[in-house]
């Protein structure tokens, strides 16, 4: 024998769950408030992770890879139909050169 239950509903509103909780950033501290204050005004990308389009990529012109750090872990796609990624360090004040000949120069920013 088979009992049918009851199916029980229920309904909530966001604007019942916005006025029972505060903001994010009034609770964030350290880092994730700078993070949540970065989005704010606008900087999606506060760490530079995102993919980057080639310059020129050559040694008087290389291609320019921000960081806070001494040095900085960078993904080269040399040709458009690879699927494979060359990874390299780049240092601080030491342009690096990828296999497929593009230049990367590591230039220090303030930190978020």
């Amino acid at each position: 024998m088979f009992r049918v239950l009851s199916k029980r509903l229920f309904q909530t509103t966001s604007g019942l769950l916005e006025s029972q909780f505060p903001p994010s950033l009034v609770h964030a501290t350290g880092l994730e408030k700078r993070e949540l204050i970065a989005k704010l005004e606008g900087n999606n990308d506060p760490y530079f992770g995102g993919p980057h389009k080639f310059t020129s990529g050559t040694r008087d012109d290389p291609n320019i890879i921000r960081s806070a750090f001494k040095a900085r872990i960078v993904g080269c796609i040399c040709e458009p139909e690879q699927f494979n990624i060359v990874w390299m360090w780049v240092e601080a004040e030491m342009p690096r050169r990828c296999g497929c000949g593009y230049w990367f120069k590591l230039v220090k920013v303030d930190p978020v």
